[in-house]
Order: C-alpha cells, then structure tokens, then sequence
C-alpha cells in the first residue's frame, strides 16, 4: 500500500481531496492530509509518503519550498502540484524542481486521479529497476573474482604496454574491484605447488589454493595489498603486492621476504609442500607481464624438481641464457597458438618454421624450453579437436613423444614441422565439412519452405550463426548473395508449377513465396526474361517441355 498525503491550506480543497482519494478502491492507498507546509514536514519526519499533492501558494512555506525539503529527506517521494495559476513560469519553476505533474485547480479530479495513477505505475517500476539492480550487484559480486582473474591472464599474456594506455588499463582494474594504485611501486612473488591438486572443474578453484591466498595475505597483514593472479593448471600462483604505507622500496621487498618466511611455516604445519620465488625489483604496472612472464618461467623451468625450494630470489635463476631471449620465445609462441586457433594456416606455417629453423642455432637449454612447447602446444590441439586416432593413424611410427629431444634434434624440429602442417590441414578439412554441412541445411531448409517468408534471421537459426555472419559467409563460400539463391529456388520451382494447366499464375506465385500476383510477374520476368504467363504458353501450352 503506497501513502498519498494531500496539502493545501484551502481545507475544503484538503479535506474534498481526502475524501475522494479514501473513496477509491482500484488504488491501494493510505490516505494523508495536512493544511501547511510545517505540518507536512512533521508527517515527514515520522512516516515515509510516497505521493505528495501540494498547493503551490501556501503561507509560511510554499509548495515548491516543501518539495524540495522533501526531496532532501525522501528523494523517491513523487510530486504533483496542485494550483490555480496557470503562468508558465511556475510551471517552469516546478519542472526545475523534479516535480512529476503540474495541474490546474481548475481541471477537476480527473486529472488528478490519473497523475496518481501514473506516480503509482512510477514507483512500481523504479522498485522493480532497484530490486533489479540489485540482482545484478549481486551477479557480478559473485562472478567478480572470475573477472578480476580473466582480466589478469589477459594482461600477463599482452604485449608490452605503452604509457598512454595504462591509465586505461589502471581504471579497468579498479571497475573490477582491484585496488592497484598507479603511484606505487609493485612486487612479485610466485609459489609453484610441489603436488598440485587434482581440479574437478576447470571454471572452480581448487580450495588448496583459495587457502594459500588466504594464508599468504593474512601473513602480509594490513601492510600490503596483495592480488593474487591464477594460472590455468593449478599449480603456480603469483601475487601483485603494493605497500599500503609508503615506505621505501627496499624495506618493504624486505618484510615481503620476512611474511613469506611465516607464511612458509604455515605451510608447512598444514604438510603443503610448496616453494616461493621472490623479485627484489619493483615495477610499474605496465611491466606486469614482462615480470609475470618472466616469473613463470623461472617457476617451471628454471627452479628444478626439488621440494620446498623457500624464498629463492629471482637473481639467482635470471642467468644466461637471459630472460629477454625467453621473452621473445614466449611471444613468438604465444602469436603461433593464436594463428593455429584462428586457423590461419599461411602465418601459422610461416612462424612455425621460422622458429624451427632460426637464422642463429638456439642453446640447449633454448632448445629444450621451446620444443618442449611446441610439443604442448601441439598435443593440446590434438585433444581438444578429438583427432587423437587420426594423430596415431598418421604419424603411427613417430616416436616424438617419448624419444629424448637430444639423440636428433634436427628429425625432431622436421617432425614437428610435419605435424604443424597435418594440424593445420585437418582443420582445413573440417571447415570445408562444417561449411558444407552449413550450405546443405540452409538450402534444403530453403527449398521446403518456398511458400514462406525467408528472412536471413531464420536461416541463421538453422545452423546457429549470427545473421551478418552467414551472410558474410554464404557469399564468399558461393559466390551469390542469399538472397539471389533463394529467388532463384522459387523461380525453378514456379517453372515445374507452370506445366500444371489447373493451377492459376497467381496461385503459383503464392505457392513460390509472393503474396502479389504482379510482384511474382515482374520478379519472373527479371530472372526468365518472359512473364509467367508468356513462359506457361511458350513451353507447355503447345505440349513443348522446357
């Protein structure tokens, strides 16, 4: 039930007002009414209204005075001024204050009811749009960490960011609920798990890991501000760490390394066995990813296999060959897995072998790093498009897989290259089917329903495309726009409809899709050179077949 309270120091216009609105029963209304303004503000004080009807020129404190005393306490209370001056400039002054309607005394209560009415419609749809509102915070606060994490992966695998974007970059972040402040310096610490869990789901967390976090941030207590960044395999963690009290840069890296011994301890009590990476160097933001990157590769290749290898400084692994070589690997693989998803086979096969065959032989260790990746890289595509027996099949004798890369490094770089060149085929292959399949449906769908309307949306129902795609699509596969087929499909239909005697040539048009009888004469004409008419008697009157 919404609350109307009605002002107007004229008390038979109140109290006739009062009257009419209490006599209403298709409104839900409790109904109020005061003789000034003074009084209506200690209604106000007490109760929530939700209608306020007011006269314009009262004593002491005017209309619009009191709505906007409202508005301060009750900013959804709607207005409506009631007055008997119909002047444009206080029907300027009421708008200026937001008030829902402005109506003469002298329109009667109809008008009045109606604004009600409508204040009522008002209020149910701004309570349907906060509970709304609502629901969304309550979405994104449950899938933000999600984002925060998509928007990190993201960022440590870009390219190296100028500075006129980072702002951007910097204001993204903070939309998403991460407080990185653009002034201060960043630290980084990885933590590899030494027995990575096993996740059920690819899109949950592991809660081993949800612990650690909490662990590792509580050791930092309220010092620092610490994001942790996830990677895919659930096994390494980093996290961006900012000093929340300003202090120089070496002696914060120092507590840093003092949290992490605790945090070590903590670990250890709770037999998870894991080992940390510290960077001494403080970075910008826009140098994340080349830390990150550059964190993660010392975290899977460079640490070894021991266990609980504990507050190791990045200094002692960033030897030679040096990271930026690494660097330049990573991108290069990065870019080559991006033309293999987006099945850009020319670039694909073009990088492929330029990085098998360098104009400079890379160092064992290089070797070793990038080959090692391209066979990743490789298996993953096999899995993920389901050609594991079509792999066995070809490349049956291949002993790529469990043959050390050193006995024949040169066989191993022409056996991935060979490799490379099937993949990039049978997804060649399976584009043509998808493409073919595509066509099929789309004509046969159009050939069983000639009679009908054919819109683009609906054939792209049919195959599950965006419209402006498949039209895209069906033009460079064919060569012909969609539209033309389809004309063409009910032009050959009306020609075998046109040998039946019986049927009428408005009636073949409607059987092709025309509902006008002269829109179907003109468009056959276009597409035959004749009309219907003058088709049906060349070529069946005279018993001639086409």
């Amino acid at each position: 039930m919404y609350k109307l309270l009605i002002v107007d120091d004229e008390k038979h216009i109140a109290d006739g007002l009062y009257r009419t609105f209490s006599s209403i029963s298709n409104i839900s209304l409790e109904v109020y009414r005061t003789y000034s303004a003074p009084d209506a503000l200690k209604l106000f004080t007490h109760y929530r209204m939700d209608i306020l009807i007011t006269d314009i020129d009262m004593p002491v404190t005017s209309g619009l005075d009191l709505i906007s005393e409202i508005k301060k306490r009750w900013p959804n209370c709607r207005t409506i001024i009631l007055s008997g001056y119909s002047e444009f400039d206080y029907a300027q002054t009421a708008l200026s204050y937001h008030c829902d309607f402005y109506i003469l005394k002298s329109q009667g209560d109809e008008p009045l009811i109606d604004a009600v009415t409508e204040c009522i419609l008002r209020l149910e749809r701004d309570s349907r749009e906060k509970n709304w509102t609502k629901q969304l915070e309550n979405e994104l606060q449950r899938v933000r960490p999600m984002l925060q994490q998509t928007f990190l992966n993201n960022l440590l695998n870009s390219p190296p960011m100028p500075d006129s974007e980072m702002s951007r970059y910097i204001e993204d972040a903070q939309r998403l609920g991460l407080a990185f402040c653009r002034k201060k310096p960043f630290f980084l610490v990885g933590c590899r798990l030494d027995h990575p869990p096993l996740s059920g789901s690819s899109t949950e967390l592991p809660s081993s890991l949800i612990e650690i976090h909490v662990i590792f941030q509580n050791c930092l207590t309220q010092q620092a501000v610490c994001t942790p960044v996830f990677t895919d395999d659930s096994q390494y963690l980093l996290w961006l760490i900012q000093s929340t009290t300003g202090e120089p840069a070496d002696t914060f890296y120092a507590f840093i390394n003092g949290s992490a011994e605790n945090f070590h301890y903590c670990m250890r009590s709770r037999e998870i066995s894991l080992s940390l990476l510290l960077d001494p160097s403080p970075f910008s933001f826009g140098q994340f990813a080349a830390y990150g990157r550059k964190m993660l590769f010392l975290l899977r290749y460079r640490m070894g296999k021991n266990e609980e290898m504990v507050l190791s400084n990045t200094d002692f692994y960033a030897t030679t060959p040096t990271t930026s070589d690494y660097e330049r690997l990573l991108q290069m693989l990065q870019q080559l897995e991006f033309y293999l998803i987006h099945e850009n086979t020319d670039d694909f096969l073009h990088l492929l072998e330029s990085i098998l065959h360098p104009p400079v032989p890379y160092g064992s260790e290089q070797q070793a790093f990038l080959l090692n990746n391209l066979k990743t890289l490789f298996l993953n595509a096999i899995y993920k498009g389901g050609r594991q027996n079509d792999f066995l099949e070809s490349f049956r004798s291949m002993s790529i897989f469990y043959e050390p890369y050193e006995k024949d490094a040169t066989s191993l770089s022409e056996s991935l290259y060979r490799i490379g060149c099937w993949l990039m085929e049978a997804q060649d292959k399976e584009q043509a089917l998808r493409y073919n399949r595509t066509l099929h449906t789309i004509h046969t769908y159009i050939r069983e329903h000639l009679n009908e309307e054919i819109t683009l949306t609906v054939l792209a129902e049919q195959v599950y495309l965006n419209p402006v795609y498949l039209s895209h699509i069906y033009k460079q596969l064919t060569g012909q726009k969609l539209g033309t087929y389809i004309t063409s499909q009910r032009i050959e239909r009306a020609k075998e409809l046109l040998a039946e005697p019986q049927l009428k040539i408005n009636e073949i048009g409607y059987q092709v899709g025309y509902e006008s009888s002269p829109h179907f004469s003109r468009t056959f004409k276009k597409v035959v050179g004749i009309t219907p008419a003058e088709y049906r008697k060349k070529f069946f009157v005279s018993g001639l077949q086409e």
